[in-house]
């Protein structure tokens, strides 16, 4: 593959991800908002966005930006992409935590914790989705003569611009 392959695409993979997290993101600060408006403390409230938020964006990732979620795969994807995650998260989850208990006027909000967490945890996140969770074997040329390097698509919303899948 060509550099400029290479960067494009590594920037449509990253494009997605953020994509995808930004719904996760969303996905989180609801459940957190709804957890704490029946009466849960913030950690606990907290821990149950974090975990349904990563049950979203492991299946959107999976399908949308990866693209290589199978039946055959599935289980081992999840198993890696909760666990790197899982570390990603714990690290937004200790940092939420922490700001919150600093009683400090702007950072202790839940909010601005969630957002200073979710950044965080992001790199690690992506990092373990594109390296680990939902890495590509590779395959021989001649096991796939009719693939060209450059010619394919990860994310789904490379479609967005027109493009079809080689």
């Amino acid at each position: 593959m060509r550099l400029s392959s290479l960067h494009r695409r590594e920037g449509l993979l990253v494009g997605g991800h953020i994509s995808v997290s930004l719904v996760g993101f969303a996905l989180d600060a609801i459940l957190l908002t709804t957890s704490l408006g029946s009466g849960l403390h913030a950690p606990v409230a907290r821990l149950i966005s974090l975990f349904w938020a990563m049950q979203a964006t492991f299946v959107l990732n999976g399908l949308f930006v990866f693209r290589n979620l199978t039946p055959k795969v599935v289980p081992m994807q999840w198993v890696r992409y909760m666990a790197c995650n899982g570390a990603g998260n714990l690290v937004n989850y200790l940092i939420f935590v922490w700001l919150v208990a600093t009683r400090e006027p702007v950072v202790s909000n839940h909010y601005v914790a969630l957002c200073i967490g979710a950044f965080t945890a992001w790199t690690i996140n992506y990092s373990g989705s594109r390296l680990w969770a939902f890495r590509r074997e590779r395959t021989s040329r001649r096991a796939a003569p009719s693939s060209r390097p450059g010619d394919e698509q990860i994310p789904a919303i490379a479609g967005l611009s027109g493009e079809k899948n080689a």
